[in-house]
């Protein structure tokens, strides 16, 4: 099988998870996040960290990571299986103007869980 290469050589299979988008479609198309993360081993190299107040609504309202509905325990866990090495991005559209105490709180989150595996 040969592989495609996008301009700056990059696998054009590989791409970053929105795991909002992921779990807000969940329960109407039957998706899940860790599932999503298993069949797409080897070609996720970004992943962007925001939780949602209701899984299976297209319009849920985006919450500090770990407040929400995402189970990121269990996402964290198969990253850490997959030895994920690629990067986090924090997201907070939800208070745009005032973000960065959410940024804070989303960090200390990550560092709480991260350290657990």
């Amino acid at each position: 099988m040969s592989t495609r290469h996008g301009k700056r050589g990059r696998d054009l299979r590989e791409f970053p998870l929105e795991l909002q988008r992921a779990a807000a479609v969940r329960a109407r198309n039957g998706l899940d996040p860790v599932e999503c993360l298993k069949k797409l081993e080897g070609h996720v190299f970004g992943v962007h960290l925001k939780d949602i107040d209701s899984i299976g609504n297209t319009k849920a309202d985006d919450l500090v990571v770990g407040t929400g509905k995402i189970n990121f325990p269990a996402i964290f866990s198969e990253l850490n299986r997959q030895k994920f090495s690629g990067m986090f991005s924090i997201e907070r559209e939800n208070n745009w103007y005032n973000n960065v105490p959410d940024v804070v709180a989303t960090v200390k989150y990550f560092k709480e869980q991260t350290s657990k595996l």
